[in-house]
């Protein structure tokens, strides 16, 4: 029978191969992102296809690739916005990186501590606060139960 500080050593070892398995697959899906922009911008997807009049869209669909065109079009916005510097920041979020893609005028790397360490509520307080809109510390919440608040974006329940 396990005892609880084994059970302890599994549940900590067992997590620490799945961060080590994320790390390594975001560090892939950056490494690919950088292929699919040099393929996009160049056309190369044609070539691969074997057609002149291929489309972006054929390429993605493939198996081998099946990636969406929402997801490349993200991926690429973030590649776009930060270049070899996205190396760096493996360990936030895509939903982060993008939120923070589309700021101006901002510190990044402050912006990429707080992806870093801001609970989900936390993060999008901060990002209406960044663009002065109303967040839940200064609502009323004028809303039904279960919904999200037409004045501040909070989802709350009655």
């Amino acid at each position: 029978m396990e005892n609880k500080e084994q059970r302890g050593e599994e549940g900590f070892h067992l997590n620490k191969k799945i961060e080590q398995n994320e790390l390594a697959r975001r560090s892939l899906l950056i490494e690919n992102t950088k292929y699919l922009d040099k393929i996009l911008k160049k056309k190369l997807y044609k070539e691969i296809l074997g057609d002149d009049k291929a489309e972006w869209v054929a390429y993605l669909a493939q198996i081998e690739v099946f990636y969406t065109r929402a997801k490349v079009r993200k991926l690429l916005k973030i590649f776009e916005k930060f270049g070899d510097k996205i190396s760096e920041v493996i360990d936030i979020p895509i939903t982060r990186l993008l939120d923070i893609s589309q700021l101006n005028d901002v510190d990044f790397n402050e912006w990429f501590e707080k992806a870093r360490v801001l609970t989900s509520r936390d993060w999008r307080i901060e990002l209406r606060k960044l663009k002065n809109l109303p967040t839940s510390d200064d609502c009323e919440h004028k809303w039904q139960p279960y919904q999200i608040c037409k004045v501040c974006g909070e989802k709350m329940k009655a």
